[in-house]
């Protein structure tokens, strides 16, 4: 019997997202989106910027920074999803506290994997719901 190897990180593996969606879903994740490095001190993100894109930690820290907050993010966090969902300005700025990897998904591939990934879907609605309270 032959198995097939998961490309999944193991750090992603190992997140709160992974405890709640299936390795299959992941790695449709991991064939839509495209993955890319980002060095410590690169901002990702800017607050009231328009959002074209979203992310999803592999490895690797960000500090996010709201009006009312600061908190600091890893693996199997998504980043940006709230402009995509409300078609609102950014609501934070977002910066690489060590180097990391992350998946990066357009509008269009994020809808894609809102609709084919319902584990996924409930993961990131529920994470937009609590930020956006």
């Amino acid at each position: 019997m032959f198995t097939r190897k998961s490309n999944i990180h193991p750090d992603l593996l190992a997140s709160d997202m992974a405890a709640t969606v299936p390795v299959s879903e992941l790695e449709t994740l991991d064939r839509v989106a495209t993955t890319i490095t980002v060095p410590a001190g690169k901002q990702i993100v800017r607050k009231d910027g328009f959002g074209r894109e979203c992310f999803v930690v592999i490895d690797g820290e960000f500090l996010v920074e709201r009006d009312d907050a600061k908190i600091v993010v890893g693996p199997g966090s998504v980043i940006g999803e709230l402009a995509l969902l409300t078609l609102q300005p950014r609501t934070a700025s977002v910066t690489a506290t060590t180097d990391a990897s992350v998946y990066v998904l357009t509008r269009a591939e994020f809808a894609t994997i809102l609709d084919v990934c319902p584990n996924l879907a409930g993961f990131v609605h529920a994470g937009a719901a609590r930020r956006a309270a």
